[in-house]
């Protein structure tokens, strides 16, 4: 009995023993698992963002590679081979600004046009041989204007399928035009040519030294058409553009793809904008009738059109000033003779809007 209950107890013993050492190892064992597991899982973690990282920058790459490669293989097959540009120059490229000017316009040029330029633009210059003073329908005039349209002309065929800004040197800027003329070439369905407005009555009169444009078919028709007509009839290329425009069977109803052409807003101004408040009182024809308004179409503006005692038969002599739109853009130095009232006009308006 003693013997047996002496094993017994050793068994006991010896179980509680191992069990313990067992239960201890175990314990051991899986907090070595767990800490384990849990490096083994934060190496996986990183590994897989690593891998994302990684699949996510050779994606973006390869789209944008992609994407370029679209982009070159349509220009490439929009623009003929001996056109075609640097992709990049062609997305970041500028708005072309068109000007030409010759030895007696270069005062407009340096001290008025390119210093009031707000927008960025890419100017592009001619400069134009000189036959003569310059001056309006003076010797060489008209020689310089077909020189004019021939640049009009390259600057349609350089800009074709896009649009581009011509103007005069005698021309002053006030703040950026890109977006107005962007805005009222897109108008309704969209226009091909948008022209600074002359002549308010009876009718507008499109003027030739400022405009923007489309390079396409119906423009390089136009002004293809100007350059015949002025040609052929020595005349000034405003006055062929308009007789031109304003023949329905010859622009805007010719053929199924007519050209669409309007004015800009009246803050692109000019002396030639006020040209309408100048009627003249003159005996009419009829004896029953007596005075009638008679438009003076050969107005011009100088010193002393603004002095009201100097014209007490103009119907509305208190509006002798020009009348310079509060959101002034553009001030285009028209409807004046000579070099020397051109400076002073520009002058005259730079002053009232700086005061």
């Amino acid at each position: 009995m003693g013997r047996t209950s002496s094993t017994r107890k050793e068994r006991k013993t010896m179980f509680r023993a191992h069990t313990k050492h067992t239960n201890h190892s175990k314990h051991t064992n899986h907090t070595k698992h767990t800490t384990t597991h849990h490096n083994n899982t934060k190496h996986s973690y990183h590994g897989i963002h690593q891998c994302y990282t990684h699949i996510f920058t050779w994606t973006f790459h390869l789209h944008g590679n992609v994407l370029e490669r679209c982009m070159a293989y349509y220009f490439g097959r929009t623009f003929k081979v001996e056109n075609r540009l640097c992709l990049k120059k062609h997305l970041n490229k500028k708005r072309k600004l068109y000007v030409f000017s010759s030895e007696s316009h270069d005062l407009f040029k340096n001290n008025f046009f390119i210093p009031s330029i707000k927008d960025d633009f890419e100017l592009v210059e001619f400069e134009l041989s000189q036959n003569g003073s310059g001056e309006y329908y003076e010797s060489g005039w008209i020689e310089t204007m077909e020189e004019k349209i021939e640049v009009i002309i390259q600057a349609i065929h350089e800009n074709w399928g896009d649009w581009f800004v011509y103007s005069d040197v005698d021309v002053q800027f006030f703040r950026e035009i890109i977006p107005i003329l962007e805005k009222e070439l897109q108008y309704k369905e969209g226009r091909d040519i948008v022209f600074q407005s002359d002549h308010p009555y009876p009718k507008p009169v499109a003027c030739a030294g400022f405009f923007a444009a489309f390079g396409n078919e119906k423009t390089l028709r136009l002004w293809s058409d100007v350059r015949d007509r002025v040609k052929v009839t020595r005349e000034c290329d405003q006055v062929a553009l308009n007789k031109l425009l304003l023949d329905f069977d010859h622009h805007l109803n010719r053929d199924k793809d007519p050209l669409n052409w309007g004015f800009l807003p009246n803050c692109f101004y000019g002396a030639g904008s006020e040209s309408a408040h100048f009627l003249k009182l003159e005996n009419s024809d009829d004896s029953t009738s007596g005075m009638k308004l008679k438009f003076k179409s050969g107005w011009s503006w100088n010193p002393e059109v603004e002095k009201t005692e100097m014209h007490p038969n103009w119907a509305h002599p208190e509006q002798y000033q020009l009348k310079i739109p509060k959101d002034i853009a553009m001030h285009h130095a028209n409807y004046t003779i000579g070099i020397d009232n051109k400076l002073k006009l520009l002058e005259a308006v730079k002053s009232r809007i700086e005061k």
